[in-house]
């Protein structure tokens, strides 16, 4: 009896006959042999069962994906998390200062326009800065100082006439990303991108 040629039977005829014989050399087992390793059957029952309430009303992947219950067992995952003492809740600080980059980011890119989106987004930058220092991230401020190699990162530099006025040569001149720290370890989460007065 050959079960294989059914389903495949667009294999090669050589293909066919090699996998019957493989299929021919495997031991046959019995239920006896296996019953150690069986799962109770009150054990199987429960299983299937619970495996069918959570299931049943989806007969497609797109469903079960539309429906709530992945979202609910994906925030019991998220409940669940735990962190490692400080180095967890730094990098929940850097998640967050990168979030926050996001918004920052696109208020540069709409500074040149005097528009009200741009008056929006900058409410909603001030808006996220209290956040952040609600959750004890806090911005260093860099705009004026001289460069700190410690927390901050030089980009460039930019001519004497074109710097705004008060500001001397190796003074921050240009902010691209502000620099942050978290008051849980009092270190640098974040470097500022900064260009310098030449």
């Amino acid at each position: 009896m050959n079960n294989v040629d059914i389903p495949n039977a667009d294999r090669p005829k050589g293909l066919q006959g090699l996998l019957d014989k493989e299929l021919m050399k495997l031991e046959k087992i019995s239920l006896d042999d296996s019953a150690s390793d069986a799962v109770e059957p009150s054990e199987a029952v429960e299983l299937q069962q619970k495996e069918l309430v959570a299931y049943s009303n989806f007969e497609t992947l797109g469903e079960l994906l539309d429906s709530d219950l992945l979202a609910a067992s994906i925030k019991e995952e998220i409940a669940g998390l735990t962190f490692d003492g400080a180095v967890g809740q730094v990098d929940l600080a850097r998640r967050a200062v990168e979030m926050f980059n996001l918004v920052d980011h696109l208020r540069m890119t709409l500074e040149e326009s005097d528009s009200e989106n741009y008056l929006q987004v900058k409410s909603v930058v001030s808006h996220s800065l209290a956040l952040l220092r609600e959750m004890g991230i806090h911005e260093v401020d860099v705009y004026g100082q001289y460069v700190d190699e410690e927390y901050m990162e030089l980009l460039g530099t930019i001519p004497a006439e074109e710097a705004p006025e008060g500001l001397e040569t190796y003074q921050v001149a240009v902010v691209y990303r502000r620099a942050f720290t978290f008051e849980g370890t009092g270190k640098i989460i974040q470097e500022a991108l900064v260009k310098t007065v030449s």
